[in-house]
């Protein structure tokens, strides 16, 4: 079985891959005649996003955790770590409003898993908001994403509709990590490659997986000099709370004080690490 073991040396070599843009990305117009414009010369940096699933504000090294984070944390000590940076209170309307730029009411997930016949509420992204892979991959750009979808499951609102040239998704908001044993009474949970359905690699970690994903998506196009958009939308840490003895073992004992003592040792660390007010 493959374990979470190897996840920090397949994010080194992952991101050795690319080149972190931290900057403002240009947001094209499409050609009013809907039809995509041809692809103008591409000169842009590669743009690889990184998103964990329900993580703690404070639970990563540089924003002052105790949690080993050595890769993420030389990734935050050449960059920028931000500060005021907001979500919705849940899952979808986040990523919508991440994909879009819009707010997500604009954008059509005014809340998850519901679907009504009311503007915002549509439970996917509307034809309202023109998504970020959409515009990159007019601009030329290769665009592709691998992990959680969470915007629409229905024929016609997938990634590979919404601007994703190359994708390996779970289209629910939560899954096992190891296989694809659905978590709720429905059944499986529900995976497609590029809009096909598809199986999980039975004992592989979810992180595994999708990191593999995308280097695969790399390692087959990266040669034509166009640069790239990776979206990798790690379920990991959301539950189900999944991980190989190897990781847990490490941390044995060090939260037997309870959440009431950890709260206060991480409000304190936060304030050490200068991302909140002393």
């Amino acid at each position: 079985m493959n374990t979470p073991n190897t996840t920090g040396k397949q994010l080194l070599s992952f991101l050795r891959w690319c080149l972190v843009c931290m900057g403002p990305v240009a947001w094209l117009p499409l050609s009013c005649s809907g039809a995509p414009d041809a692809p103008v010369a591409p000169k842009g940096p590669n743009i690889l996003l990184l998103v964990a699933d329900d993580l703690g504000y404070a639970d990563l090294g540089c924003y002052g955790g105790d949690i080993d984070t050595p890769n993420l944390d030389a990734l935050a000590a050449s960059g920028i770590r931000f500060t005021r940076f907001h979500t919705a209170p849940m899952c979808a309307p986040t990523r919508a409003m991440l994909l879009s730029g819009q707010y997500n009411h604009i954008a059509g997930m005014g809340r998850q898993n519901l679907q009504a016949p009311v503007f915002g509420y549509e439970g996917r992204l509307t034809g309202r908001v023109i998504p970020l892979p959409a515009l990159l991959r007019q601009a030329g750009y290769h665009t592709w994403m691998a992990g959680k979808w969470h915007l629409g499951n229905a024929p016609g609102e997938g990634p590979q509709d919404k601007g994703f040239e190359k994708s390996f998704v779970l289209l629910e908001g939560v899954g096992n990590h190891y296989n694809g044993q659905g978590i709720f009474a429905n059944g499986a949970s529900h995976y497609e490659e590029d809009g096909k359905p598809v199986a999980w690699p039975a004992g592989r970690y979810s992180t595994n997986v999708y990191t593999d994903k995308l280097i695969g998506y790399m390692d087959g196009q990266a040669a034509d000099g166009r640069p790239f958009f990776a979206y990798a939308a790690f379920t990991a840490p959301h539950w189900p709370l999944q991980v190989a003895p190897t990781h847990w073992k490490k941390y044995e004992g060090r939260y037997n004080d309870g959440y009431e003592a950890l709260r206060a040792q991480r409000l304190q660390s936060l304030k050490e690490a200068g991302m909140i007010p002393a």
